[in-house]
């Protein structure tokens, strides 16, 4: 039997300006956890990891009006992911997204 030992960290940064109405920021992550570990406490020899990054824009319309908008790109490499075992060819994901919107407040 297997299980996912939790063991693990996550570090995130970023920075961002202001200038009048325009506003910019750009944010990374990077975590790693402790992949499975056997029933006799032997663990894999990979960790899971996950990177994702973003940029991010804002833009005041008028008083209580904001236009925000996003875009990114995340990564997840999972410990089997170039072992080809047990069956598994492969557990790596990654994609881009995308997001924008209105901030309304009264």
């Amino acid at each position: 039997a297997t299980t996912n030992s939790g063991e693990g960290f996550g570090i995130s940064g970023g920075v961002a300006y202001q200038n009048g109405p325009i506003g910019v920021s750009a944010n990374t992550y990077y975590g790693q956890i402790e992949g499975l570990t056997a029933a006799g406490g032997d663990t894999q020899d990979e960790n899971d990891t996950q990177l994702a990054a973003s940029l991010s824009g804002a833009y005041t319309l008028g008083p209580g009006i904001v236009l925000r908008s996003t875009v990114g790109w995340a990564q997840f490499d999972g410990e089997l992911a170039d072992k080809g075992t047990l069956g598994r060819t492969t557990s790596t994901n990654s994609g881009v997204f995308a997001v924008a919107g209105f901030d309304l407040a009264f």
